[in-house]
């Protein structure tokens, strides 16, 4: 694996089974982009890039389904990402998120998969951790629209509407 730091290379290792298919390599904190690619008899087979992320300025929330089961029961997963004016994740953020719902449906958990956490997990808001959190949205029995919009105070918040429909042969996931 070779790897760059803003364009200019740094070093390349071998990854191969006497190295556990792993490279390690330690230089200094520096902003930018850092990339590795993955090489094999001289040719690059994939890469990777990270971005250093500038600081937080939006809510992006992402759902797995647009459209639900109007039965009570059925689910969507909506992530929430904290994110820089470039739209890269600032994982380093910690945001207190408060989330907002109306419409043909409930909020069945929040979460943020950290384990130190002690919140609610059926609750309004929700803590950032890594600059991710999620919340667990159910269908009540009536179709309709529900309308959800996360919030943190100097942040732009992020709207997301799921639609809740009686007929299951409707719904494409």
């Amino acid at each position: 694996v070779r790897l760059f730091l803003n364009n200019k290379f740094i070093a390349e290792q071998a990854t191969g089974k006497e190295q556990e298919y792993k490279a390690t390599f330690t230089l200094p904190y520096s902003p930018g982009e850092l990339k590795a690619i993955g090489i094999e008899d001289n040719k690059e087979m994939e890469s990777y890039i990270l971005h250093t992320a500038g600081e937080t300025t939006q809510i992006k929330a992402i759902a797995d389904r647009s459209e639900i089961v109007a039965n009570g029961q059925d689910l969507s997963f909506v992530s929430m990402e904290l994110r820089d004016k470039d739209g890269i994740l600032q994982a380093n953020a910690a945001n207190r998120l408060s989330f907002k719902l109306e419409g043909a449906g409930t909020i069945a958990g929040v979460d943020n998969a950290d384990m130190k956490d002690v919140g609610l997990y059926v609750d309004s808001t929700r803590k950032a951790w890594h600059g991710r959190a999620l919340v667990v949205i159910r269908s009540k029995r009536t179709s309709g629209n529900i309308k959800l919009t996360v919030s943190s105070p100097g942040l732009a918040s992020s709207v997301i509407n799921i639609k809740t429909s009686t007929r299951a042969a409707n719904i494409k996931n």
